[in-house]
């Protein structure tokens, strides 16, 4: 049995740890202990000053707190719930439409034309003409064209004993050219828009998962790409891919791009 003097010391040192946490629950627990004791805490100000702080300030301690201590787990679940509120304006979700990006090209654009259809970013089983985003150097479009078709060809015919080779080559291209990843996004995003076929359409999610357990969107695209997830897993309610790749993508932005490609492993039902 610990004495009231021990309990009183042990208080102290949960403080110190629960303040440094910003443990709101854990300071709230320790006030309501503290009632027992006549002694003077020294750290009773300065819990109820935390626990007086409005939510946001609060989550954005929180969240500092967890990237000091490199709690992934804990920074993932603050991001995941403060875009989750971020989210919930319409004017926001206006904002980050994905046909709102910057870096897309219109119908027509200097460096040549693309087809109404590309420009909508709903699937195709043609291939294109030019790239859907504006790149670095107009030199980098065949590249683009490759990256796309080397996307469609795994996700319509995955089957084939290469599959894992494709998939392994459009991540080292990620990996490495930073400067192609929100082309590759806008891609798959492109591919899975309205996909008329049900194994390409998991396949598509497969990518982009796997694109996403890689290598991150740019600053620029990160809050597009989230909305058109967030509202694809609205969508999709019964799959579990939108709610898969949310994760990874707050993940991903947390730890940044991998430094090697992770064994790659195609699920049988892909194969199908």
């Amino acid at each position: 049995v610990f004495t009231m003097k021990e309990q009183f010391e042990g208080l102290i040192t949960q403080s110190e740890k629960a303040l440094e946490d910003v443990d709101v629950d854990s300071l709230r627990r320790i006030k309501v202990a503290l009632r027992k004791f006549d002694s003077h805490f020294p750290l009773e100000e300065k819990i109820s000053k935390v626990l007086s702080l409005p939510s946001s300030r609060l989550g954005q301690l929180q969240l500092q707190a967890a990237i000091t201590r490199n709690d992934e787990n804990a920074v993932l679940n603050l991001t995941m719930k403060a875009k989750d509120t971020f989210f919930q304006s319409e004017a926001v979700c206006n904002d980050f439409l994905l046909e709102n990006f910057q870096s897309l090209k219109p119908p027509e654009t200097a460096s040549g034309y693309i087809s109404r259809k590309d420009s909508e970013l709903s699937y195709t089983d043609a291939g294109m003409q030019t790239s859907l985003t504006f790149l670095q150097s107009d030199r980098d479009i065949p590249l683009a064209l490759s990256l796309f078709n080397s996307l469609f060809i795994f996700m319509e015919n995955s089957s084939r004993a290469d599959a894992a080779s494709l998939v392994e080559d459009l991540l080292q291209v990620g990996i490495l050219r930073p400067e192609f990843r929100d082309e590759m996004f806008v891609q798959v995003i492109k591919q899975l828009n309205n996909n008329p076929r049900r194994n390409s359409e998991r396949r598509g999610w497969f990518m982009l998962k796997q694109y996403l357990l890689h290598f991150p969107p740019s600053q620029e695209l990160e809050n597009y790409l989230e909305l058109w997830i967030r509202r694809k897993s609205i969508e999709l309610r019964d799959s579990k891919y939108p709610h898969e790749c949310l994760l990874e993508l707050h993940r991903i932005v947390f730890n940044g791009v991998a430094s090697r490609i992770k064994k790659i492993v195609i699920p049988g039902p892909l194969c199908e």
